[in-house]
Formats: structure tokens, C-alpha cells, sequence
């Protein structure tokens, strides 16, 4: 009876727990796989690498927010940028720093460019804070609900309104702001570009060693007579670009100006020919000199000379005009430009 129980009763066997598959956090190349990878694709072809993390610095006054919105307008109207081709995208431009007058400077961009309408810039008028997660969250939110398509670059002017409690001395604090920053450039696969500061001297990016460690490309640039130089600090993944000359131009009736290559011709025709004709002259000329070595009518020469010296082209001292360093500028032919590439 008891074999009989005993044998109906069949044997425990502890069963198998199933595999557990365990999800792989970090990617494992082989050199054939990192070979086969594509090369850097370009925002702006040379200067600016799609969904890299950049920094562009410079001294107060500088021009870094004229040649940051440069960028963003080129790339969001699909234009060329300085002579370099630009992949079109939506562009978001975090002001940081207030909104006055940057009316003036799209409506002077859009006069000198022949364009109306830049739809694909969205403007952000706040400063949310890179170094705290939940603002970082906030934003990536309100961008993906309130933008209706991929946005290609994220500019924000400038990474100090955007650190307000972070010691930018501190590498541990810059590294949450540069954690932030990738964040943004992760989750929205685009470019990041932080406007930064210079120290005091203004030789140098402000804050620790860890800001320049950080991003693929680290630009600086600098302001001298109207005339602008950008040049290439780190360009981690491809050749440095050749320094580039621009100059900030007023545009006539804007309030404002535009950046564009230096000793770029514009479409200015007689105007031109008026300015060369002063140029001729370096000790300059009153204006019944130059009036009669135009050849221009008095109704002629005056809206020129006008024009001219409301755009910052020529300057009057002691009743004399003479070109100012745009002017001289301005008569630079484009092949003695140092453009990248």
C-alpha cells in the first residue's frame, strides 16, 4: 500500500526560472563597426557639425548675439552662411538675456536677405536653467508639444542667464549644465550652441577647464573697428576652419545691423562708385571736393553721400569725410576674405 501511494505520487523537480533577457544600456563597437561609421554631417558645412554641442564666446559687445542669430536665420531660411552651405532645420533661439530689439535685428536680417517670412526660428523670451534637471524636463516638454517638427539647433544666449546658482568655476557644476545641454541634444537629436563669455583680459572662455573639455567645436570672436574675426578654438572631429572675417553693417531705416563677410560688395552701385571715388583720396575731401570729383549730380551725390554715412561707411571731421574702417571694408575685394574651407 505504501509503494502503491508512493509510486502515484510523482517526484518534485524543481522547474527551470525562465532566462531573464537583461537590456543593454552600453553599445559594444568592433573596429570594423567604428570603420563603417558615416562621417560628421554638417549644420553648417565646416564651421558648425549637426548634433554636436558647441560654444561660441567672446568680450561684451562683441557681436555674439548678431552671430548667433546669423546661424540660426541661415539655417532655419536655408540660406548659405558666410559662403558656407547650411542643412535647413528648425531653429530655437533661447533669449536668455531679454527681447528688446531683437525685432529690429530680424526685420534688418530679413531686408538684407530678401527674406519675408523665417517661420522655422522659434524664440524662447526665458531662461530656463540647464543645471536643474526638472527646468531641462520643462523645456524639452514644452518644445516637443509646442513645435511641429524636428528641430535641427537649439541656441542659448547666454549659458551664464541659463546657470543662475552654478559656480562657473566649479568643474562639478559645469558638468550638470553640460549634462543638461546633452540632454537637450539627445532627447531633440540636434545641435546645441552656448553663447558664453570671456574672462576679464578677454583671452579666454570664463569659468573651468571642463567647459572647453565638453563640446565638439569651441569658437571664439572678437570685435575691432566694426570688424568681427571668428575663429576656430576645437573642431574635435574634422579639420579647424580658417579664421573668418566679418563685419557688422548697419542697414539703412532698421535701427539695426546684420553680420555678413567682410569686404563682401554689396548691392550698393553708384553709392559705390561715390565711396571709391573718396577713396581715391586718403587725406579725404570736403563735400564740394567730392561732390565734383563724382561727376554726380548734386540731387545724386547727396542721396548717396547720405546713405552712405547713415550705414557707417564714411565719417566727417573737421568738414572733411573719409572712409571708415567698413568703408574700407566695403571696397575689399571678396577674394582677400579668410573664409573656412
Amino acid at each position: 500500500m505504501t509503494n502503491a501511494v508512493s509510486n502515484a505520487i510523482p517526484s518534485f523537480v524543481p522547474s527551470t526560472p525562465p532566462t531573464k533577457v537583461l537590456r543593454q544600456r552600453f553599445r559594444v563597437l568592433t573596429f570594423k563597426e567604428v570603420e563603417q561609421l558615416p562621417d560628421p554631417e554638417w549644420l553648417v558645412k565646416d564651421i558648425l557639425p549637426a548634433k554636436s554641442l558647441a560654444i561660441l564666446y567672446g568680450p561684451p559687445g562683441a557681436g555674439k548675439t548678431f552671430l548667433a542669430l546669423d546661424v540660426a536665420l541661415s539655417v532655419a531660411s536655408a540660406s548659405d552662411w558666410a559662403g558656407h552651405p547650411t542643412t535647413p532645420g528648425a531653429v530655437v533661439y533661447i533669449v536668455a538675456e531679454g527681447v528688446a530689439g531683437l525685432s529690429k535685428r530680424l526685420k534688418a536680417w530679413g531686408v538684407v536677405h530678401g527674406v519675408s517670412d523665417v517661420s522655422r526660428v522659434y524664440l524662447v523670451p526665458d531662461a530656463p536653467q540647464l543645471a536643474q534637471g526638472t527646468d531641462v524636463e520643462h523645456l524639452l516638454r514644452d518644445l516637443q508639444v509646442q513645435i511641429p517638427e524636428p528641430i535641427s539647433l537649439v541656441i542659448i544666449d547666454t549659458l551664464a542667464r541659463c546657470f543662475l546658482g552654478g559656480d562657473e568655476n566649479s568643474a562639478k557644476d559645469v558638468g550638470k549644465l553640460i549634462a543638461g545641454a546633452d540632454r537637450l541634444r539627445k532627447k531633440l537629436d540636434c545641435a546645441v550652441l552656448l553663447v558664453h563669455h570671456t574672462t576679464k583680459k578677454g583671452d579666454a572662455e570664463r569659468g573651468s577647464s571642463a567647459l572647453r573639455g565638453a563640446p565638439e567645436t569651441m569658437m571664439s570672436v572678437d570685435l575691432d573697428s566694426g570688424l568681427l574675426t571668428l575663429t576656430c578654438e576645437k573642431q574635435k572631429d574634422a579639420a579647424s576652419f580658417a579664421p573668418v572675417r566679418l563685419r557688422l553693417r548697419p542697414v539703412s531705416g532698421s535701427g539695426s545691423c546684420v553680420v555678413e563677410p567682410a569686404g563682401a560688395r554689396s548691392t550698393y552701385g553708384k553709392p559705390l562708385q561715390c565711396l571709391g571715388v573718396l577713396a581715391e583720396h586718403p587725406g579725404g575731401l570736403t563735400a564740394t571736393e567730392w561732390h565734383e570729383a563724382s561727376g554726380m549730380s548734386d540731387t545724386t551725390f547727396f542721396r548717396h553721400r547720405g546713405q552712405l554715412e547713415s550705414d557707417g561707411l564714411i565719417a566727417k571731421e573737421n568738414h572733411r569725410y573719409s572712409l571708415t574702417e567698413r568703408g574700407r571694408a566695403e571696397l575689399t575685394p571678396t577674394s582677400n576674405v579668410s573664409l573656412a574651407g
